[in-house]
């Protein structure tokens, strides 16, 4: 019986200097999206994602240190990019201006999608709305830059989103628990699979009975998801 351990190897994180990013902050989380881009192209835990790839609408919001007249926003895309579908700001007294609605264009990975706004506003919030169906996969977001008209250019010093992965990452056994002893899919960190039956799931691994007795030992820092 030959046994298959999966683990995955994080890069270590620096300490960068002000504004600090992502140091503290959990893998695939809202708060990865604060400060300038450190992600790699892909899959990249130092960057934004959603909880559920291909789910329809999600949205990541962003907070600046001052408010400043927009001329440019521009969005750091390290995964699947082209799903954002709207950027809305925030005025002083919060109601929302729509300042960029489109498609965009089909383009490799790390991508920038940089857009000057349609609509005059003065902001130091910024949400970001995707629709996850337009390009499959996690669509993931590693930082939003915005550019004032005064030549100002800031990074996000606080964020929050629709959902994360951070959720499932932080979440241990607890969300594959009722998946034992069923015949499941595994999808990897990376975009690989495998398949097999459930045996066992812990805080730190998952263990599963594939084809002609094979057996695959997942590390769950390694797992993205499981589907029957």
């Amino acid at each position: 019986m030959q046994h298959i351990l999966i683990a995955l190897l994080l890069p270590t994180v620096a300490v960068a200097a002000a504004p600090v990013k992502k140091v503290e902050a959990p893998a695939w989380s809202a708060a990865q999206a604060i400060g300038p881009p450190d992600a790699a192209a892909g899959d990249d835990p130092k960057a934004w994602a959603t909880l559920a790839a291909d789910g329809g609408a999600e949205w990541l919001e962003l907070r600046y240190e001052k408010a400043v007249h927009v001329a440019r926003i521009v969005v750091h895309e390290n995964e699947n990019p082209g799903a954002i579908a709207r950027i809305v700001a925030f005025d002083a007294g919060g109601g929302e201006v729509v300042v960029w609605e489109g498609t965009e264009p089909a383009r490799e990975k790390p991508a920038r999608l940089d857009v000057k706004p349609v609509r005059t506003a003065r902001t130091d919030r910024l949400r970001i709305e995707l629709d996850t169906t337009r390009v499959p996969g996690w669509n993931e977001i590693d930082a939003v830059e915005l550019v004032g008209t005064d030549g100002s250019r800031q990074w996000a010093v606080a964020a929050t989103a629709s959902s994360s992965y951070a959720d499932v990452a932080a979440g241990g056994s607890e969300p594959f628990a009722g998946l034992v002893g069923q015949n499941v899919r595994a999808h990897l960190v990376g975009g690989d699979t495998l398949e097999g039956r459930l045996v066992f799931v812990t805080d730190e691994f998952a263990r599963l009975e594939g084809a002609g007795g094979r057996v695959y030992v997942v590390a769950l820092t390694a797992l993205r998801y499981l589907e029957k």
